[in-house]
């Protein structure tokens, strides 16, 4: 089992990347904000089930564009007038980077990094939810139905000039859900135990070596020394896309 990392040992240059098979330090500080006060969590209340629409359908309503574009800037601004919220654009970005580019070490065992991808903990990790920036909380962030033939392109909602639109990748889905997922360690990855070193295995399920790497790399911008945004680890929750 791993065991959670000691948030109070971040180190704030000890971000990692990959570069010509080596490791390189990437020179980003990415440590979330740290206080030693401790809250219980508390499940919030609702009334109304969130239901996330596919960011591709022509069925999304002005006012819904206009509610996400709102929220993407609240987080924006947060970034200015509150650098520690964690809601911020970048603070949300940060913990991505925080932990899939190795600023926390596995807490018994010194020098041994915490990677959450190329392991079972991929999918787990992966999910995410946006607060009550926009006071709506039937608010729901919209998913990118990428393997669907009317979604293979980028959403116009995350998309400010028209030039980016890629049109990229057919559907590679039924292999990675189905076809080539005989087991459920074939589909989330190879067990991650105490002590494994992230860089010495590529244990990854089926969907991250596939659809899921695929389009980080696509989308990263080759033009950049480690393929920002999309394109690497750390910068990767950046981009709205993401």
């Amino acid at each position: 089992m791993i065991l959670p990392p000691d948030l109070s040992q971040c180190d704030p240059t000890g971000a990692t990347t990959t570069k010509d098979n080596q490791t390189v330090s990437l020179n980003v500080d990415c440590c979330p904000p740290y206080t030693d006060v401790q809250s219980d969590y508390t499940l919030p209340t609702f009334t109304t089930t969130r239901v996330r629409p596919a960011a591709n359908v022509r069925t999304l309503s002005p006012e819904y564009i206009a509610k996400y574009q709102l929220a993407i800037q609240r987080m924006r601004d947060l970034d200015v007038t509150d650098p520690d919220d964690p809601r911020g654009f970048t603070q949300q970005a940060n913990i991505h980077c925080a932990y899939c580019n190795c600023p926390y070490d596995q807490p018994d065992h010194p020098g041994t990094d915490l990677q959450v991808h190329n392991s079972w903990l991929f999918f787990p990790f992966h999910r995410w939810i946006l607060g009550s920036l926009i006071d709506d909380p039937t608010f729901a962030i919209p998913y990118w139905n990428w393997d669907n033939p009317r979604g293979m392109f980028m959403p116009k909602l995350t998309l400010t000039d028209p030039i980016q639109l890629i049109n990229n990748n057919l559907s590679l889905m039924y292999n990675e859900m189905i076809g080539t997922s005989a087991s459920a360690t074939d589909f989330m990855g190879q067990p991650y135990r105490d002590g494994d070193a992230p860089h010495s295995f590529s244990g990854g399920g089926t969907s991250e070596r596939g659809s899921h790497t695929a389009i980080h790399v696509w989308v990263g911008d080759p033009n950049n020394e480690y393929q920002e945004d999309m394109g690497n680890f750390y910068s990767a929750g950046r981009d709205p896309l993401f």
